[in-house]
């Protein structure tokens, strides 16, 4: 008995001693993931060295509980809550939004787009932690046609590819109306994608 004692005694410290192991060597959640579900799927790409986080400003209805984001340029600071780049700052679907705020830069201003994505990565995984379904389809809309309008003005010419991106963007237009689409599908015909039918 008492040595069937000792090993429950032992199994017990020793599962006490690796939990403070994986403690000690699980990094904390970068600043911007403030729900339960962490870590996220390999899949979601942030830059949490250059993202950081706002506490002072709680942005609005999707984003609840998310801080604001930016990223720091020299002196320049790029945040979500501006409204030139956080679509929850606009009555347009995000998606649209996208289009016409991002779809206009210029190949020049190409670098601000890079930041702009890196903040929509950092987002997009935000949301994810507080599984807010309707702000990660909305996330995922804007951020998808931001990496297609990049990806345009890098010059890729894989028709392929550029068709795939502009098919789930045109998915992910949440709450699009006709003109939304026909708006998209002149962004689509002006940069030479093909459009599935």
């Amino acid at each position: 008995m008492k040595s069937r004692f000792n090993v429950q005694v032992s199994v017990l410290l020793l599962a006490g001693s690796f939990l403070k192991v994986l403690a000690q060597t699980t990094p904390p959640p970068p600043c911007f993931i403030t729900g339960p579900n962490f870590p996220l799927p390999r899949t979601i790409v942030y830059d949490e060295k250059a993202v950081q986080c706002d506490t002072t400003i709680k942005l609005a209805t999707p984003l609840l509980n998310i801080p604001d984001i930016y990223i720091q340029v020299g002196t320049q600071k790029f945040s979500f809550s501006s409204k030139d780049i956080g679509f929850h700052t606009s009555n347009l679907p995000s998606t649209i939004f996208a289009l016409k705020t991002f779809g206009v830069v210029p190949k020049e201003k190409e670098a601000v787009l890079d930041i702009y994505g890196k903040l929509y990565g950092a987002m997009n995984a935000a949301v994810r932690s507080n599984n807010y379904k309707d702000a990660i389809q909305m996330v995922k809309g804007a951020q998808n046609f931001l990496n297609l309008h990049i990806r345009v003005l890098a010059g890729d010419s894989s028709s392929e590819k550029l068709t795939e991106m502009f098919t789930k963007v045109t998915r992910l237009c949440i709450k699009c109306t006709a003109k939304d689409y026909q708006d998209l599908n002149a962004y689509a015909v002006a940069k030479k994608i093909r459009i599935e039918p």
